[in-house]
């Protein structure tokens, strides 16, 4: 937990600050006790001890009353702090029975918890977390951190019961829950331990900064506050201050309790800083929040920068700060820039120094500048470059994969290494993660039920769980099948479902027709397949041939016949240019049918080809077959061929083919530029033939060696300023610049950059590290014998190699390895023998229906044999024989015989029964059974049936009479229609009840009265009276409501009744809105010279804030920009420029006395060494009137130069001589002002100048 980052430290002389800070006492003062509201004295008290065995108290005070819920939730609050505060025992709960008059409500978000209960539990940590209304006795009993909560309890809750509305508000039990963590002594030694820290410090009184300042002072000096990674899971600040030992954490969280006993805000922030994990403070010094990092603050506060810093500060330390803090960026507004960025004897108008560059951007530090004021020494971070980010490269293989485990991979970053010297990565290098998935068992089934995995070193083995994973159900034409998965392995197994057959019925039948015969229709009634059935033939059509005889019409079903003619014959051929005649005959009917054809067109067939010339293409000469008709065409395969251009001693060039003449005319372009990763090339083209060449020149890096830190440096390119790293590849043969190699490193040598010549100390390759002589010392461990080592370590055993395969019969034995290298012991273990592998087995004698079979079995891993008897076949018995017929009333016998055996056995034949013929029939009445007499026709067997009779089936009533509210009905008399015979009387019916009309309303209600309502019977116009229910308040509507604005209170209105007038409800006052001032919009941005501003407009009523932004920083010297196809570079920020480079390809270059670039003037001062190299086209420069020196070389070689305007008089002998012109020719004319002529010729001797 704590950081690794370097810390660059802003040296700042306790004395100093003491003059320039200001000391206004701004901080609270705490009480060190107030006097409790707990009523102990009329206390009932009951005692018990939880599961744990400790005991436990349950207190039960008097009622309260409260007047209204703020009023409830700020005395509950006080009970339940000072309840905390008076601790009568370490486990208790208060019940405290309470009246509220309110008309809030209070809502519940679950059982024993509402909004009362967490409104009181919000206060009381705000009452913590910012020392209001709490003494410090009570603040410490809390002992409040973000990260840990209320640390000194276990627990703090508050539920209520009973909760029940009254007219005015409510009435419940509330319970006040406390449990502490800490036993008194360990309290009060910790309380004792921040009472004698505060006394030592001696700030009462004082301002807000030397409350702070003291308290960090006490918790960074290692006297007080040993750093102690053992304390790294036990992160309490009560145990940093009892046993004065803490990390980060620790020391974070005792910031916070004693920078509030001494009255000061201050709350803790922990996360990922750039190079591990942190924890720090908060504090609120004279209204303003700032960070402060006690755990870093040492005992010599005159030399750290981790006390009241700001944002600036805390951006650089830690990773995705913005995301991770930006509640507290908003909710708390934390500055921007440390407390002496504003509270110094500058009062903010610091005199900053250049910034200088921490370093590089690393794998997670960023790159930034420190600027420290001349004046007062306050110090602004400016970020500058996001970290890099770690470079993985594979490390080794930390998890091989098993069947149940995957292959887990540990990656280094390729910029770290073990030799500090040579260590680039500023981060923890390490990182792992799953690179393969577990391979999972490779399962074979046994055959017996159980499956065992086949992977070498598992042999793992299961019984099947078959789980039936789904059925198709059998159709007619398909087997079914249901099929079962193994849950274990997913093994799989079938079982068939043999096919239904189909069960066809008939649906209809079609007559046959001309072209169909007589149809029968089936459908399967199962699966609804179809089929037909067909007899006879169809009758075959009955034509009629239209008049026109281009088709037919069957005189039976209709049809109509379109014919279908045949190839036809020419009746007149057509040539070339001519139609002809052409006669077609249908094949149905034999009609004919003459059609006109068109005329052949030519068939031109190629007869010759001139070939193609020089300057023509080929031309294909054509004749037509038929006719003779010629004609010529251009060969576009074969175009002009062009010429065939060689070279003369005399510079001309003649065409081979043709023997043509001409003289090259050589176009120039530049193909590539010339530059250290590339060779330039330009391309001469003759613009007559084509004819080119190239003329290349070379190109390459010129390597010199720069340093970049304290133990690293790059090779530098001295002409394009790219930086590589060094080629450590030519290696000293000296025995003074070589090192022996140890156990854990290579040996080392003097090498030599290949480049730049730098030379350093590197791991020499040939030589690797000996690696450990690991000795077994019999307890687990073992220690290295090599001389100068003995390093130990405890044995780490891999997962085990099968170093004997178990048999069916016999165990096999695993061996175990250390993993550490070069360790070479071992351990080893039994496996169980795996068991008979038996095949599928073999019949080694068949069965048959007169005796059992045998199948012998094999082991396929040993060849042991095991057999199991085949039971008996089923005989095959033939279709049998009767040989007892049946008759009407006995069964008959069918004999079978075996096919195979000639066993034989019998069956019985249904008797025939009897068929018989009725004889005599009477049919039966309503009252009076009928008969059937019956005779059978093969035995003469006589029956009787008797048929029953059929009773009065059809029947009506007579004599009904419906019953209303004046008379009673009748049901009537039911007749049978056949016999006209009474069956039943009928029964009388009741009266009906009235029937009502929808009633007359005699009497209208009121809002508190009742009406009446009187009802009508339709029939007998009898009356009844119903009440009416008053109607209530039904119309209510709001008077006298007003809106909340901004910056005035509202008012929700008062109720009234529409209907009577009466006021029902008062309104209630309701709080100012406050402004809602959104995003805000930029109305002048920042520029370099000017600050910016921000306007925030409220959305609600439309008032406007400025809020000022800083200037734009110029860009910094060395920034580069291209201006009208010149290059410059900055050589003052936001002031000068220098050429350095130019347009090669230009005729004319005019360097201006200023440019102008993303709204910044700079001046032309100089122009740079080389800036014209290469410029061969060049005839004309004018310079510029800013002009203050021309570096050597500027024109070099510039040939084609002929003229040189200077308009500046600002060159001297030492900003310019006649080497910036080397290499030019002598006829160019430097042309500068009347009044510095002769300077000019003096600093230019040798050059025409006028």
């Amino acid at each position: 937990m704590r950081m690794r980052k370097k810390r660059w430290l802003i040296p700042l002389l306790v004395l100093f600050i003491g003059i320039i800070l200001p000391t206004k006492a701004h901080a609270m003062e705490l009480k060190d006790t107030d006097e409790s509201v707990v009523k102990w004295d009329t206390v009932q008290t009951e005692t018990s001890t939880t599961w744990e065995g400790d005991p436990y108290a349950e207190y039960t005070f008097e009622e309260e009353d409260y007047n209204s819920y703020n009023d409830a939730v700020n005395n509950l609050t006080r009970y339940a702090v000072d309840l905390v505060g008076d601790r009568k025992i370490d486990c208790f709960t208060g019940k405290i029975p309470i009246k509220i008059k309110t008309d809030k409500e209070i809502e519940w978000n679950h059982a024993h918890s509402n909004s009362l209960t967490q409104d009181v539990e919000k206060t009381a940590l705000n009452w913590v977390m910012f020392g209001n209304n709490i003494s410090k006795h009570e603040l410490l009993s809390f002992s409040y951190s973000r990260s840990s909560g209320y640390e000194n309890l276990r627990d703090f809750r508050l539920l209520v019961n009973d909760l029940k509305k009254t007219d005015n508000g409510y009435t419940c039990t509330v319970s006040i829950c406390v449990q502490y963590r800490f036993d008194k002594d360990f309290f009060q030694k910790y309380e004792t331990g921040v009472q004698n820290a505060v006394k030592d410090m001696d700030v009462a009184g004082k301002s807000d900064y030397d409350k702070a300042y003291a308290v960090c002072k006490w918790i960074g000096n290692r006297k007080n506050i040993k750093y102690n990674l053992d304390y790294a899971k036990n992160q309490s600040g009560m145990y940093a201050m009892v046993e004065r030992q803490a990390v980060c954490a620790g020391m974070t969280k005792l910031c916070n309790y004693m920078g509030r006993y001494v009255g000061l805000d201050v709350i803790d922030e922990e996360g990922a800083t750039a190079t591990d994990r942190h924890a720090w403070n908060l504090m609120k010094i004279d209204g303003e929040w700032y960070y402060s990092d006690p755990t870093n603050c040492k005992s010599d506060i005159s030399t750290y920068e981790s006390f009241l810093q700001g944002y600036d500060w805390l951006r650089i330390t830690t990773t995705a700060i913005d995301e991770a803090y930006k509640d507290d960026r908003d909710t708390y507004k934390t500055q921007d820039l440390s407390y002496l960025n504003n509270h110094s004897s500058c009062n903010g108008n610091h005199v900053w120094n250049k910034g200088t560059p921490k370093g590089s951007a690393g794998c997670v530090v960023p790159l930034y500048f420190t600027h420290e004021c001349k004046v007062c020494h306050a110090v602004w971070w400016e970020y500058l470059a996001d970290p890099i980010g770690h470079d993985y490269v594979k490390y080794k293989v930390t998890q091989e994969a098993t069947c149940t485990k995957p292959e887990i991979t540990k990656f280094v970053c390729s910029r770290f290494n073990d030799d500090a010297s040579l260590d680039r990565c500023d981060g923890y290098p390490y990182m792992e993660k799953e690179t393969a998935p577990a391979l999972g068992h490779d399962w074979k089934d046994n055959g017996d039920g159980t499956a065992t995995c086949q992977r070498d070193g598992c042999g793992e083995t299961h019984t099947h769980i078959w789980k039936k994973t789904g059925t198709v159900a059998a159709t007619c034409t398909d087997t079914g099948k249901t099929e079962y998965t193994c849950t274990v392995c997913g093994q799989t197994k079938t079982t068939t479902i043999k096919a239904l057959g189909h069960k066809y019925e008939t649906v209809s039948t079609d007559d046959a027709t001309c072209t169909t015969p007589k149809t029968v229709h089936k459908e399967c009634t199962r699966c609804h397949d179809k089929k037909d059935e067909t007899s006879g033939e169809a009758l075959g059509h009955n034509w009629r041939t239209s008049s026109d005889k281009n088709s037919k019409t069957c005189i039976r079903c209709k049809t109509t016949h379109t014919h279908t003619w045949d190839e036809g014959k020419y009746s007149v051929e057509p040539t070339c240019k001519d139609a002809g005649k052409k006669l077609f005959t249908c094949t149905d009917c034999g009609d004919t049918k003459t059609v006109a054809v068109k005329s052949l067109g030519h068939d031109y067939q190629l007869v010759r080809t001139d070939p193609a010339t020089c300057t023509t293409p080929a031309i294909n000469h054509y004749a037509c077959s038929r006719c003779g008709d010629t004609v010529d065409q251009e060969d576009k395969d074969h175009p002009a061929l062009g010429h065939d251009w060689k070279k003369n001693d005399d510079g001309t060039v003649t065409c081979q083919r043709c023997g043509q003449t001409h003289e090259h005319k050589w176009n120039t372009e530049v193909i590539s530029k010339v530059s250290c990763t590339t060779d330039g090339v330009t391309r001469h083209t003759c613009s007559i033939c084509g004819d080119t060449y190239d003329d290349v020149v070379k190109g390459g890096h010129k390597w010199t060696y720069k340093k970049t830190g304290t133990n690293t440096s790059v090779c530098l390119c001295t002409v394009c300023g790219k930086t590589k790293e060094h080629n450590f590849s030519i290696f000293s043969d000296k025995e003074s610049e070589k090192k022996d190699p140890t156990c854990t490193k290579a040996g080392m040598v003097v090498a030599t950059c290949a480049d730049c010549g730098r030379r350093r100390w590197v791991y020499d390759e040939t030589r690797p590290a000996l690696g450990h002589d690991w000795k077994d010392n019999g307890d687990g461990t073992a220690t290295c014998q090599r001389e100068g080592c003995g390093k130990s370590h405890t044995h780490t055993l891999d997962e085990g190699e099968v170093t004997k395969k178990p048999s069916c019969e016999e165990k096999g034995v695993k061996t175990y390895r250390c993993t550490e290298t070069n360790c070479n012991y071992t351990k080893t273990e039994d496996i169980a023998a795996t068991g008979h592998t038996w095949d599928t087995g073999k019949t080694t004698t068949k069965a048959s229906c007169d005796h059992t079979g045998v199948k012998t079995y094999t082991c396929k891993t040993c060849g042991d044999t095991r057999t199991e008897t085949i039971a008996m076949l089923e005989h095959t018995w033939d279709d049998g024989q009767v040989t007892t017929k049946p008759t009407c009333t006995k069964k008959g016998i069918r004999t079978y015989t075996c096919k195979v055996c000639k066993a034989t056995k019998t069956a019985d034949i249904e008797a025939t029964g009897h068929d018989y013929k009725v004889k005599d029939h009477k049919d039966a009445t309503c009252t009076e059974d009928g008969y059937t007499t019956s005779v059978c026709k093969n035995c003469g067997d006589e029956k009787k049936e008797t048929i029953k009779a059929t009773g009065h089936q059809h029947t009506e009533v007579r004599g009904a009479k419906k019953a209303t509210c004046i008379e009673e009905g009748y049901t009537g008399d039911t007749y049978c229609t056949d016999c006209e015979n009474m069956i039943s009387t009928g029964k009388k019916i009741e009266k009906t009840d009235h029937t009502w009309d929808n009633g007359v309303v005699s009497k209208d209600p009121t809002c508190t009265e009742k009406g009446s309502k009187t009802y009508t019977c339709a029939v007998c116009r009898e009356t009844k009276t119903e009440e009416i229910p008053a109607t209530g308040h039904q119309n209510k509507e709001v008077r006298d409501k007003k809106a909340a604005t901004c910056t005035k209170a509202g008012y929700t209105g008062d109720t009234y009744c529409k209907d009577c007038g009466e006021l029902l409800k008062t309104g209630k006052e309701t709080d100012a809105l406050g402004h809602t001032w959104g995003k805000g919009k930029v109305t002048r941005k920042s520029t370099y010279t000017a600050a910016g501003q921000i306007t925030y407009t409220c959305s609600r009523c439309g008032k406007k804030r400025v809020i000022t932004t800083k200037k734009l920083f110029y860009p910094k010297a060395g920034t580069k920009y291209t201006v009208a196809g010149c290059q410059y570079k900055v050589i003052k920020a936001g002031a000068e420029v220098s050429l350095v480079g130019t347009n090669k390809n230009a005729k004319s270059v005019t360097i201006p006395a200023v440019i102008k670039v993303k709204g910044v003037t700079y001046k032309v001062t100089s122009i740079g060494t080389k800036a014209f190299n290469g410029s061969k086209k060049l005839t004309k420069v004018t310079v510029g009137a800013n002009i203050k020196k021309i570096s050597n070389n500027a024109f070099f070689k510039c040939k084609s130069l002929k003229t040189v305007t200077i308009k500046s008089v600002l060159l001297t002998k030492k900003t310019a001589s006649k080497r910036a012109f080397k290499g030019i020719s002598r006829k160019m004319v430097m042309k500068v002002p009347k009044k510095m002529k002769k300077v000019y010729v003096k600093i230019f001797k040798g050059l025409k100048v006028k």
